[in-house]
């Protein structure tokens, strides 16, 4: 966890956290733990408080695994993405959590991207025939370019094949 924790500070500051060993040693037992915000103004308090929860000195104090870190990921994204229905649909192959895509399907996370296409979890607020709210989520792939999208073309019509 530690090095996911360093690898994001890394990303989000342009700087590793020390340059040795013994100066990252030093730093830890300082400040507990790393924090971008020491040298880069431009980071929140939740990516701050996120790669520091990753790299705590302490390992029982540090997240517990990859996917706790991604779901906080996704939800300082979310938070950092304009909200309002004025905000500018986005290119889904550059859209982050918390953005709409495709008319009002909103970005929980990003799946990955493959050789053909990139993968996202979308969602939208719906209602069933009793006027009760839910939400409804599905996996949205985006060919990366024109040559790929018939071979996505491709794989929809064998989908719905198999699913008839």
């Amino acid at each position: 966890m530690f090095g996911l924790g360093a690898i994001a500070y890394l990303v989000t500051t342009g700087q590793p956290p020390a340059a040795q060993r013994s100066g990252l040693i030093e730093r830890l037992a300082a400040d507990k733990g790393l924090h971008p915000f020491a040298v880069s103004d431009g980071v929140s308090d939740a990516l701050d408080s996120l790669i520091f929860d990753a790299a705590r000195a302490d390992i029982a104090d540090r997240l517990d695994s990859a996917d706790a870190f991604l779901t906080r990921l996704d939800a300082v994204e979310r938070d950092g993405a304009p909200t309002d229905e004025t905000a500018p649909q986005v290119d889904p192959l550059t859209a982050t959590p918390g953005q709409a895509v495709d008319g009002d399907w909103i970005v929980e996370r990003i799946l990955g991207t493959g050789a053909t296409a990139r993968a996202l979890l979308v969602s939208r607020a719906e209602e069933d025939e009793d006027g009760k709210p839910h939400s409804e989520r599905r996996v949205l792939k985006i060919a990366l370019d024109g040559d790929k999208a018939a071979r996505l073309r491709a794989e929809a019509r064998a989908l719905e094949q198999v699913s008839a």
